[in-house]
């Protein structure tokens, strides 16, 4: 049966447009409306996309795009749409559960409706509005703020206002077709991925965030709304997804950035590898006389601690973009354990003189505690531990742990965050506003920097807990399950997935990097992996 649908909606300068169109659009004007003729069926049909000669495979995620998909994702490009995150495959819709064929990308997901025709058979799932309901529920954000600048226009099916920059990355990128109705008003968001805040709105099908730091053709990027949904919808992706890094690993990893380096040992030799998870490729570092202590990255810079022959430790850093290494403090009888690095500043645990901050542009060393142990930093903020023996009398004593917090900005002030028994902490780390620890066996602290509160996460067994933006992601060991395993939990939207199933074998999560795809840092054993995070 053939439908005629007429969908116009008219604005205040009285255009009429189609929320189901997808017109190219040029500056800022608002498009011509035209009319979608479209063939329903109740049937669906076996359909393909893949003609010969049209395909294009992404090293960066290890997927193709092909046919009609490829077509479309061209008109995008790569800034508006991201990477291919998935195959094309068949798909139930939330929207009407019908089933469609579907590829997923970083910042959107493609439905293919051979109902229509062309070039209005390829179009984008609502995932802004899926989204904005799992975020916010019935309950607007607050403190959201029409745009009324001049030139602004007002969206009466929605209520809400589109202006300024927003207004004209919206006109020239696809405009409400690709886009979507304005389904909120401007307001301040905290990104899951950094945990920065950034202007935000959001729109049915995409969301707009604001960085004026940058150029101006990149100021509006798109949230990675494909990804999050990905990850929700196909939690339970296989293990074998994972991309085998070494099976030599000696020692903890590390990763910051777009980066994972690692300590290795082939043909007897003992070296320093890293790998770029933008371009897939594996570089060495260099070749250590005796081995690495400990590595820390924060993406620009490594750092380690190196046992010279001679005897005593030496401290090395490593610039990534140029490649060049130095010597920040030279060997001697001096011995080092932990290590950090983060935003120019270094920091070490030495035997003499306790935890320093070194500023590795101007040399400038601050001890921040002559007690502190074990440093992570990330974001401009640095945790340690400090130890206390509290004895009762001549022969009862006890050892306490405290967890400290302190900004780069302001070393000397310091949080005393927690307190743990002789168990200690199992692990920390810092993103954003979120520090998170583990101190008993089933579950960990997750605490708000700027509020000054503790939340309980509880798990079914002994955890090391790591956080990046909104993402937690722990190693849960033998306790009420039955062996090691490594899951996940998005705060945002609260859905839990498992990364790894319970294993005899030791796994441990390390770190979530950051490149053109996010991606887990993990080890089973000696064998070290990278696990798409599909965010």
């Amino acid at each position: 049966m053939l439908t005629t649908h007429l969908r116009h909606k008219v604005l205040k300068d009285g255009t009429k447009i189609d929320s189901r169109l997808r017109l190219p659009m040029k500056g800022s004007a608002i498009f011509i409306a035209l009319l979608l003729v479209a063939v329903c069926s109740d049937t669906m049909a076996t359909i393909s996309v893949q003609p010969e000669g049209r395909t294009r495979y992404f090293s960066e995620t290890g997927y193709e795009v092909k046919g009609r998909f490829l077509d479309y994702w061209k008109e995008g490009s790569l800034t508006q749409f991201g990477f291919p995150i998935s195959t094309a495959f068949m798909q139930s819709s939330d929207a009407d559960g019908k089933s469609y064929l579907v590829q997923y990308f970083e910042r959107a997901l493609f439905e293919y409706h051979p109902e229509n025709a062309a070039p209005f058979d390829v179009l984008l799932a609502h995932l802004g509005s899926l989204r904005y309901r799992q975020l916010y529920g019935r309950n607007s954000p607050p403190n959201q703020a029409p745009n009324r600048a001049s030139g602004s226009v007002a969206f009466p099916d929605t209520g809400k206002r589109l202006g300024g920059v927003f207004l004209a990355y919206w006109s020239s990128h696809g405009g409400l077709v690709q886009n979507g109705f304005p389904i909120s008003d401007e307001f301040v968001e905290i990104s899951p991925l950094d945990g920065n805040e950034y202007k935000v709105q959001y729109f049915e099908r995409a969301v707009f965030e604001l960085h004026p730091s940058n150029e101006p053709a990149f100021r509006v990027q798109l949230s990675l709304l494909g990804s999050h949904y990905h990850e929700q919808r196909y939690p339970t992706a296989s293990a074998a997804q994972s991309k085998l890094i070494t099976r030599s690993l000696a020692g903890e990893p590390t990763a910051g950035g777009a980066y994972l380096f690692w300590t290795d040992v082939r043909n007897t030799s003992m070296a320093i590898y890293g790998y770029n998870v933008n371009t897939s490729q594996e570089f060495l570092v260099k070749t250590l006389p005796r081995g690495a202590a400990s590595l820390a990255t924060d993406g620009r810079a490594l750092a380690w601690i190196q046992g010279e022959p001679s005897g005593g430790d030496s401290i090395h850093t490593y610039n990534i973009a140029t490649t060049q290494e130095t010597t920040v403090i030279p060997s001697g009888t001096a011995e080092y354990s932990g290590i950090a690095v983060d935003n120019g500043t270094l920091y070490y645990e030495s035997q003499t003189s306790g935890l320093v901050a070194r500023n590795l542009s101007t040399g400038v060393e601050q001890v921040i505690s002559t007690k502190g142990v074990q440093p992570v930093a990330a974001d401009g903020k640095v945790l340690w531990l400090e130890q206390e023996q509290i004895c009762y009398d001549v022969a009862l004593c006890s050892t306490l742990q405290h967890l400290y917090l302190a900004e780069l900005d302001n070393l000397q002030s310091v949080t005393n965050l927690a307190t743990s028994g002789p168990s200690g902490f199992g692990a920390y780390q810092v993103s954003g506003n979120r520090v998170v620890w583990a101190t008993g066996t089933t579950g960990f602290t997750i605490y708000q920097i700027r509020e000054g509160s503790k939340g309980a996460f509880q798990t079914g067994g002994f955890s090391f807990p790591i956080i990046r933006g909104d993402m937690l992601v722990w190693t849960e060991g033998p306790g009420a399950s039955k062996g090691w395993s490594i899951k996940g939990h998005d705060i945002a939207t609260g859905s839990s997935w498992i990364t790894l199933s319970e294993s005899n074998s030791f796994a441990r999560a390390w770190r979530i990097v950051e490149g053109t795809h996010r991606g887990l840092e993990y080890s089973i054993d000696s064998t070290l992996y990278l696990y798409p995070l599909f965010r």
